[in-house]
């Protein structure tokens, strides 16, 4: 109820999408607005900020964001205590927050996936459960054909379905969230993402290369699974293990990595806040 202004970086066009095949910049939009990279996942490639807690800034919800809404509710419920005030205005911020994300991570996951699309569908057309992470054969429900590249093309779909219902992702400032969007629906879409992460980072390493997309995608991934443990997303954490085994097998990196990077940063980050 009490919806913060969002800024020029949080989705806020009404234009519904034109779904391509490829997902190219030019060619695929979202709420009218055209896919781009997160410039904040640019920074966690920089390695002068690694341990910083700078990155934490980039996943935690903004202050600004949250001071505002607290003027909304001061404006509209006079009478509460401050506490409840300010109550319901991180509750607002952080429903915006995850909103905003859900399309910002959900851009730059669709443009990574371009990149290495084609060659993913001949991984995936190659055998029974090829194009998946070792050791993991991700279902969606009712989906029949069990190919790896079907899954990240319907994942991709329903997210998209996802953000354009109204009744999830409420348009009108006056309409609220629902009292379940982070537990039930943010949490679901993440963890889709986070396993189309795991498909391109342990399948399509040779084809990121081809692309000169490593940095890219290890950077994304990196300012993604931030988000993710900033905000307790992922509740299954066995998700994570084709990320502990699978990736190392072809890139010699691993998530235990990330895990490790982001308790320094958020360490670095509580003893200036």
């Amino acid at each position: 109820m009490w919806r913060s202004q969002l800024t020029d970086d949080t989705f806020k066009a009404r234009k519904r999408s034109n779904r391509t095949n490829t997902r190219t910049q030019s060619e695929y939009t979202l709420r009218g607005r055209t896919l781009k990279r997160n410039k904040h996942s640019l920074l966690f490639a920089n390695e002068e900020k690694k341990g910083s807690p700078e990155l934490i800034e980039k996943v935690e919800i903004p202050e600004a964001m949250v001071l505002d809404a607290l003027e909304i509710v001061k404006e509209f419920e006079p009478d509460l205590p401050l506490e409840k005030q300010r109550s319901l205005a991180y509750a607002d911020s952080l429903n915006e927050w995850m909103a905003s994300n859900v399309f910002e991570f959900f851009s730059e996951i669709s443009l990574l996936y371009a990149t290495v699309e084609e060659s993913h569908v001949k991984l995936a057309d190659s055998g029974e459960g090829k194009g998946f992470p070792p050791g993991a054969a991700y279902q969606f429900p009712g989906l029949s054909d069990r190919r790896a590249s079907t899954y990240v093309d319907t994942v991709l779909a329903w997210i998209e379905d996802q953000v354009h219902n109204e009744k999830i992702f409420p348009e009108d400032e006056q309409d609220p969230f629902p009292s379940d969007f982070v537990e039930k629906y943010v949490s679901d879409i993440f963890k889709r993402m986070f396993r189309i992460y795991a498909i391109i980072l342990t399948t399509c390493w040779d084809a990121l290369k081809e692309h000169d997309g490593r940095t890219f995608a290890t950077s994304s991934f990196k300012h993604f699974y931030f988000f993710v443990l900033r905000h307790d997303l992922l509740k299954n954490p066995e998700e994570a293990e084709v990320l502990r085994s699978g990736f190392k097998q072809v890139s010699g990196w691993d998530i235990d990595s990330v895990d490790k990077e982001y308790r320094v940063c958020a360490d670095a980050y509580a003893k200036e806040h």
